[in-house]
């Protein structure tokens, strides 16, 4: 049975494993970028999101850039069909506008039709949890919208505010000036950035925290070599060329080792690592098939490490990277 935490003060009881819905999306590319991670099959991907329910997944999360809109229209279709209560979340601030495959784009004007639209997709009256998709710093700091986000909820659009950041100066902003009920961060055994300033104020703040990318694109899983490569529609292809990956092989390899020794795949290990944190409320780890999502909720009966196998994980994280 799935471990559940409280979302911060949402006062919503969230599986540990949630489901990431980037990669469902699909594989595309828009002038020469790729964006997305390869081809799916639209069956596959039902599939798989059917597997996460029958689990006990009640996170899925999304954003309308994911396939301009794909990944929500096939959460909203099986939740609608399952006849679900599972929690969706998704995103607003991309925008497609030729000459550029993704363009920011905070407009009140345009935030709120993209609402609309994602609301049409996902089949939904209401959304759990709308984030800002990685809205620029200064952005942040202004009151208009945030203003129109507290206007969706009193509207009965949206039921929480949140927001997908990058870096710790924007997280302790939106937590200093109480904006948000939740943040979705970067968050690996490979980025401890979060843990000195993030973590303990988002608990003082009781702001959930939604860890995301936490096996690094899938460089964690150990399922890379230093020959893998990645299709155009792949946007790992440029994130992992050949000499990146050559030069991250140790680091797997010590944390395989630390894995293989205390009987746990890689997958599980990076997923723990993450989940051992108490201010984290849960992990959104994506698939495109049911195997993959069969793995992934593995870590959710039992997801603590003990204190010596976190010691070995970030000694061998932080000697690998060392010599990389």
């Amino acid at each position: 049975m799935m471990e559940t935490r409280a979302l911060g003060r949402t006062g919503c009881q969230i599986g540990v494993i949630g489901f990431g819905g980037w990669a469902i999306g699909g594989g595309y590319v828009i002038d020469g970028m790729s964006i997305g991670y390869g081809r799916t099959d639209d069956l596959e991907s039902l599939a798989a999101l059917d597997t996460a329910l029958d689990l006990g997944v009640n996170l899925f999360d999304t954003a309308d850039a994911y396939g301009m809109g794909h990944s929500e229209c096939l959460i909203g279709q099986v939740l609608q069909a399952r006849r679900s209560d599972a929690h969706v979340a998704t995103k607003v601030g991309n925008e497609r506008r030729d000459p550029f495959p993704l363009r920011q784009n905070f407009d009140p004007e345009y935030v709120e039709m993209a609402l609309h639209r994602s609301l049409r997709r996902l089949r939904r009256d209401a959304i759990d949890f709308y984030q800002l998709h990685h809205p620029p710093f200064e952005l942040l700091r202004q009151d208009r919208l945030w203003d129109l986000m507290r206007r969706f909820r009193d509207e009965g659009h949206i039921r929480h505010i949140g927001a997908s950041i990058n870096t710790p100066e924007d997280a302790l902003e939106c937590i200093r000036k109480n904006r948000v009920e939740f943040l979705q961060l970067r968050y690996s055994l490979l980025r401890p950035e979060w843990e000195r300033d993030v973590f303990p104020a988002a608990r003082e703040a009781n702001v959930g925290i939604i860890a995301r990318e936490s096996f690094e694109n899938g460089l964690l899983t150990g399922k890379f070599t230093a020959a893998t490569q990645f299709p155009a529609d792949d946007h790992r292809r440029q994130r992992y060329p050949a000499e990146a990956l050559a030069r991250l092989m140790p680091l797997i390899e010590r944390l395989r080792a630390v894995a293989e020794c205390h009987g746990l795949t890689m997958p599980e290990l990076a997923l723990r690592y993450v989940l051992r944190a108490p201010a984290v409320t849960c992990v959104i780890p994506g698939a495109k098939r049911p195997a993959q999502v069969i793995e992934n909720c593995r870590p959710g009966a039992a997801p603590t490490l003990p204190d010596h196998v976190i010691k070995e994980v970030q000694v061998a994280a932080r000697d690998a990277q060392a010599v990389s």
